[in-house]
């Protein structure tokens, strides 16, 4: 492993949102520990720049790093996040390091050595340290003299951030749209967290795939002026005919229709009035219009406040609405799906949803649909007669009349027949 620590510790340093969005890409409770490796080993550069916040400082007693025995290690969460970060940093920094004292928040300069999917935990080896920015005077900005073994670093230069895409520039554009190029674009225009931006959608997606939505003999989830969804049967099994997976589908009003609409709303805000008086009275939740209701689970379940769940929510509705309304690019949600945009004959275009694999995996059953679908004559009903044939075929009918003519025909010839022997046995008597 100090192999991989020599290979990216020269290599250019990661901006503290680089790390966020992996961080996102790897909190995906759909991976397994096989995934979480992939995607690590996939980084061109391991090297990250990065805020934390201190819980614990220890001597370092196991490494995979020769360059970090007998350092120190901290362990802490990210800033930003909350997300568990190990750091273990060189004995050189040992002074600097063990100044420190909890909820100190420290600025690292580190290479990235695993994601423990167990803890789901970030895992470094330290190149460096800048002091820390809260609690007590804790890191001596003197630098300390460099222990013989002490790793030769190179000093932090930052790849330049992009700045986030503006909705013009998203509408404006052909090619495909990214699930994470709208949380940042949420993140900006709203001025929240990238994690804020990204809880908000998730949440989204989380309260579109609730099995309750399409339970009851429903089967569609409208968003008003947006599209509906609706759950359906996936490809078939032809080994026991039964279908093995569910597809979410999606169809969004016409593109005209959204373009019309828009032009007549223009730039008007959200309305944020109706937060108040729910606040007053939570119990009146059920009257709310179906995006405030969203709203209103999403803060539920991220402890978000309520007022920015609902701008960021309905700043997500209208950008993907707008990006719809151009009818030019496809929008893919990461780990969920694709919206693109196809012909609807007589309504014109409309964008639909190509449901990802991980997803229809995870859907839950359609039994109403499963039934119709699989509803198959069993080899008992296919030969329910004794030619073979289908119920209220021609030959069918036929076989069928012929069996209420053999019937008639038992019925006058039995009598006969017993007539027939009574007559004979009267003459053999007479003689």
């Amino acid at each position: 492993m100090s192999e991989l620590f020599d290979q990216h510790k020269a290599a250019p340093v990661e901006n503290e949102t680089s790390l966020l969005k992996l961080v996102l890409a790897l909190s995906d409770k759909a991976l397994y520990s096989a995934d979480h490796a992939r995607i690590v080993e996939e980084l061109a550069s391991r090297r990250f720049r990065f805020r934390m916040v201190v819980e614990q400082v220890a001597k370092t007693y196991v490494t995979e790093s020769s360059a970090h025995a007998d350092g120190q290690t901290v362990e802490g969460h990210l800033a930003e996040t909350g997300t568990p970060v190990q750091v273990q940093f060189p004995p050189d920094l040992e002074s600097q390091i063990t100044a420190l004292a909890r909820d100190d928040i420290l600025t690292a300069d580190a290479v990235l050595y695993r994601w423990l999917s167990g803890l789901n935990r970030l895992e470094f080896w330290g190149l460096s340290v800048d002091p820390a920015a809260t609690g007590s005077p804790a890191v001596d900005p003197t630098t300390a003299p460099a222990a013989e073994n002490a790793p030769q670093v190179p000093p932090a230069v930052e790849s330049p951030v992009a700045p986030a895409l503006s909705r013009e520039e998203l509408t404006d554009n052909d090619a495909p749209i990214s699930s994470w190029q709208l949380i940042e674009y949420l993140a900006s225009c709203c001025q929240v967290s990238v994690m804020q931006a990204a809880a908000v959608v998730d949440g989204f997606w989380d309260f579109l795939l609730q099995p309750a939505h399409y339970q009851g003999g429903r089967r569609t989830l409208t968003l008003p002026h947006f599209g509906t969804f609706r759950l359906s049967v996936g490809e078939l099994n032809e080994a026991d005919a039964r279908p093995h997976t569910s597809v979410l589908l999606f169809r969004s009003r016409p593109c005209e229709e959204l373009r019309t609409r828009q032009a007549e709303r223009g730039n008007r805000p959200p309305d944020l009035s109706w937060i108040r008086r729910y606040q007053a009275a939570p119990n009146a939740g059920a009257g709310l219009s179906l995006k405030r209701r969203i709203a209103v689970g999403i803060a539920q379940d991220t402890d978000l406040e309520l007022e920015v769940a609902f701008r960021v929510f309905w700043e997500l509705i209208e950008t993907v609405t707008a990006i719809m309304a151009a009818q030019r690019a496809p929008i893919r949600w990461a780990q969920r799906g694709e919206m693109a945009p196809v012909d609807g004959a007589d309504d014109g275009i409309q964008y639909e949803f190509r449901t990802y694999q991980r997803l229809s995996k995870s859907l839950p059953a359609v039994p109403a649909l499963v039934e119709r679908a699989t509803r198959r004559r069993s080899p008992r009903q296919r030969s329910s007669n004794p030619y073979g044939a289908a119920t209220g075929s021609p030959v069918s009918q036929a076989s069928g009349s012929s069996g209420c003519l053999l019937a008639l025909s038992t019925l006058l010839l039995v009598p006969g027949f017993y007539l027939l022997i009574g007559l004979v046995r009267g003459l053999l008597d007479a003689h």
